[in-house]
């Protein structure tokens, strides 16, 4: 029987991954914030004007967040903050 070396990750590759990985999580979350609003483009959805500007410019920067997030995850890991995760960065508010 021959024994396989198992290739152990580099630093930078195992923080790819976390960085990967809580960007899946900040996409998931993003992604259900936005449905949360998605009555916003049915037709009969009765909101007022204000209501329905400022809904789709949360939608919009929803939508713009991952990005955001991105800078922000990597100016934290940069300073070593380890352990961010998506729940700790500033989400847009909600109207």
């Amino acid at each position: 029987m021959t024994e396989q070396m198992i290739d152990p990750k580099t630093e930078e590759q195992a923080a790819q991954d976390w960085k990967d990985y809580c960007m899946d999580l900040c996409r998931t979350k993003r992604d259900r914030l936005i449905a949360e609003t998605d009555y916003i483009n049915f037709s009969d959805a009765t909101v007022s004007d204000e209501t329905r500007t400022a809904l789709l410019a949360y939608r919009q920067e929803l939508r713009d967040f991952p990005a955001t997030f991105e800078v922000l995850f990597d100016a934290m890991i940069d300073e070593q903050k380890f352990g961010v995760t998506d729940l700790s960065m500033p989400w847009p508010t909600k109207p």
